[in-house]
């Protein structure tokens, strides 16, 4: 926890270095994705949500986990269609997009540059015409908006919108997109919500969770010679908190 004056002055700092390190990596390869399996995925040299992601995405470290997850789970139950709810700068739907996983993605974005950075990368990485963009999702469109594009077989919803899941994912809301899959990202609450928001999901699915894994640098040469700091800034996604994720599979899987 950060009190003092100095080390609020050092953190303004620190985050400042922190994004000027991770635009210039975005520099040098050219904004353009260098592991992992969103490999030569190419990104918005300015970015809506956060500069700061820059190196972990060009690097291959970015919510790795989740990737791996979700690449699992469709190649598993063959799913056709994404739905990424809080896409920022689009960066799941488009990356997996490229990769042919899926046939179609749908992103709810509530900001307005968002939305247009989304489409703008889209049409870089050609794959405008697989992908839709919409605006909020809330507790009160949900019905009109996200369940009326749900499909006959199961889609992959996942979701990061900073704390809002717990309002958004209700009793009612969870039984009407039962059968699809969710990555929900979960983020700090009280005690009683959490245990509320989960009683709620285990009504409707078998739930698991993942958390963040550090960044392990053997097969990347391009970072060894990078002092201990730079490495870990330029890797960091810059959360306050550890990333924590639930995994929902429905109760009744038809697999296609």
């Amino acid at each position: 926890m950060i009190n003092s004056f100095k080390e609020k002055l050092l953190y303004k700092f620190t985050k400042k270095y922190w994004k000027l390190i991770n635009q210039k990596h975005g520099i040098l390869n050219n904004f353009t994705v260098q592991k992992g399996l969103f490999k030569d995925l190419k990104l918005n040299k300015e970015q809506y949500w956060n500069s700061g992601d820059l190196g972990s995405k060009i690097y291959g470290f970015y919510e790795k986990d989740v990737q791996e997850i979700i690449y699992k789970i469709v190649k598993k139950y063959k799913i056709k269609q994404f739905i990424n709810i809080g896409s920022a700068d689009g960066f799941f739907p488009i990356g997996f997009l490229r990769l042919k996983l899926f046939k179609n993605a749908i992103c709810f974005e509530q900001n307005k540059i968002g939305q247009k950075s989304i489409i703008q990368n889209a049409i870089t990485n050609k794959v405008l015409d697989k992908i839709k963009v919409y605006g909020e999702i809330s507790s009160n469109n949900f019905k009109n908006e996200l369940v009326s594009k749900l499909q006959k077989s199961p889609s992959l919803i996942l979701c990061d919108i900073e704390g809002y899941e717990y309002k958004l994912f209700s009793l009612k809301n969870l039984e009407l997109i039962k059968n699809e899959f969710l990555i929900i990202e979960i983020h700090p609450t009280s005690k009683s919500n959490l245990m509320k928001f989960e009683k709620n999901i285990n009504c409707y699915f078998n739930t698991k969770e993942i958390f963040s894994n550090s960044n392990n640098f053997r097969d990347l040469q391009e970072l060894h010679n990078l002092n201990d700091i730079d490495r870990n800034l330029l890797t960091s996604e810059g959360r306050s908190f550890i990333g924590k994720w639930l995994i929902l599979e429905p109760k009744l899987i038809k697999q296609n």
